[in-house]
């Protein structure tokens, strides 16, 4: 039941063993059965009550139960709204009439958007039927009170109505802060009133909101609820990203750094995060260094807490920004943090991601034309690469071009022409003989190996066709 029926000397005996049976088959989910019960003890209580007693919106309201646990929601609706106008027409107000408007908001958003301005209007309503005044003696009213607001305010966020449902948080809020001993339920309702205001483009209110949400966490809640706290941040910053307003992120990025090294200064992971989504963040507005600055303390902090289960995602999001920097022209921020991401890297041999971060280390290096230093990466990662994949795969491939390109531009010709062989090896393998790949190299080679002298006068622009 959804509240206790009164007790009555009139109560028939043989309804209240209906409503008994009806409910214990309605916890094994015998469904009908219940039904068929419940529908008894209705007959029985409309011959003793009439039509408007409470007991007989309590038997309405079990009968919607039950339909509604088949899914049958407009069946279901058809009870609640039976049950519904006994209690409005019965108590006028109260704990029992709030319940019965919540019911029947619910069983209304179950059967979508066709009944969406019904459930609207009956919400409109039960704001009506709430109390207005509160009183400062009665804590537990007052949060009765408190808690209805907010429930209020979830469904109308739901429906779209944004002005109304900040409204009721608003008041909800007022209560909280006054009586509500729980702080990490006032710190969630502050956030979600931020959230309301970021969506109304009022930026200093949502800020103001994300801080009163911050100050609300103290020991012992704030480590129960660390993970939690930095989630929703986190995801709300990623929410704004798609906006454009990198200013506002990189806001809340800042508060919530600020609160994570006051409060739990050992969560070097969520600072890395969070350092590493500032960089990101700076990289979409074009200032590098600021974006270099953030990636240098991120990969500091992610030393020492990084395992081979966790490290993908993050270096992933590491070699991303690199090549963001390298495209920016800032060639020596990019092997700078490359290195570094090889250094904070588990110790886990033949690790194939390190292979792609030495031949990235390698291809900047080539744009910088230090020829030399390139080779010694892409050879690291070709050395990586023989242990983790075929001989032939296309890994391999990608290497030996870029080994036969650094050795012909440092003038080594004998080294170029062996890295050129290698590659028309794994061509040869991946693409048959017949490809054109394969029978460019073969002319490159016997091109190199009849005249160096023909090889050194070449165009590097030329020698690069023939190697793609």
């Amino acid at each position: 039941m959804d509240y206790e029926s009164p007790i009555s000397q009139e109560c028939n005996v043989e309804a209240e063993i209906f409503v008994s049976q009806g409910q214990d088959q309605f916890e094994r989910k015998e469904y009908e059965e219940a039904g068929k019960n419940f529908n008894k003890a209705l007959d029985k209580y409309l011959s003793i009550f009439g039509d408007g007693h409470p007991e007989i919106a309590n038997t309405y309201n079990l009968l919607g139960k039950v339909y509604e646990a088949q899914q049958e929601y407009l069946k279901a609706e058809e009870y609640y709204l039976k049950s519904h106008i006994i209690c409005l027409d019965y108590y006028g107000s109260g704990i029992r009439v709030i319940n019965s408007f919540f019911k029947m908001v619910d069983i209304l958003l179950k059967q979508g958007s066709k009944k969406i301005a019904e459930a609207k209007s009956y919400i409109l309503d039960l704001l009506k039927v709430l109390p207005i005044d509160l009183d400062d003696e009665d804590d537990s009213q007052n949060l009765d009170i408190a808690e209805y607001y907010e429930s209020i305010g979830d469904l109308l966020h739901g429906l779209n109505e944004a002005t109304e449902s900040l409204n009721v948080y608003l008041k909800a809020l007022v209560v909280y802060e006054k009586h509500l001993e729980e702080q990490d339920r006032v710190a969630y309702l502050h956030f979600k009133i931020g959230n309301i205001y970021l969506e109304q483009n009022e930026h200093q209110k949502a800020l103001d909101h994300y801080a009163g949400s911050l100050l609300c966490y103290k020991d012992p809640i704030l480590k129960k609820n660390a993970d939690e706290i930095f989630t929703r941040f986190m995801k709300t910053v990623s929410n704004i990203l798609p906006t454009g307003n990198y200013l506002l992120a990189r806001e809340i990025l800042k508060r919530l750094s600020d609160f994570m090294s006051k409060h739990l200064p050992e969560s070097t992971i969520s600072q890395g995060k969070i350092n590493l989504e500032t960089a990101r963040i700076y990289l979409q507005e074009q200032l590098v260094d600021a974006a270099y600055e953030n990636l240098i303390h991120a990969l500091i902090q992610y030393t020492g807490n990084l395992t081979p289960e966790n490290i993908e995602e993050i270096s992933d999001s590491f070699v991303e920004a690199a090549i963001s920097l390298n495209n920016s022209e800032k060639h020596t921020y990019a092997i700078i943090v490359l290195i570094k991401l090889k250094e904070i890297y588990p110790i886990v041999e033949d690790n194939p991601r390190l292979g792609e971060i030495d031949g990235l280390i390698g291809d900047i290096l080539i744009i910088m034309k230090n020829y030399r230093e390139a080779a010694k990466y892409h050879k690291q990662s070709l050395k990586i690469y023989l242990k983790c994949y075929d001989p032939a795969d296309i890994h391999v491939a990608r290497v030996c071009h870029r080994l036969n390109l650094v050795y012909f531009k440092l003038g080594v010709l004998g080294q170029s022409v062996v890295f050129f062989k290698k590659l028309r090896t794994v061509q040869r393998k991946l693409f048959g003989k017949e490809d054109m790949k394969v029978a460019e190299s073969y002319q490159a080679i016997a091109l190199c190996e009849q005249s160096t002298d023909c090889l050194q006068d070449m165009p590097a622009k030329e020698m690069d066709k023939l190697l793609y």
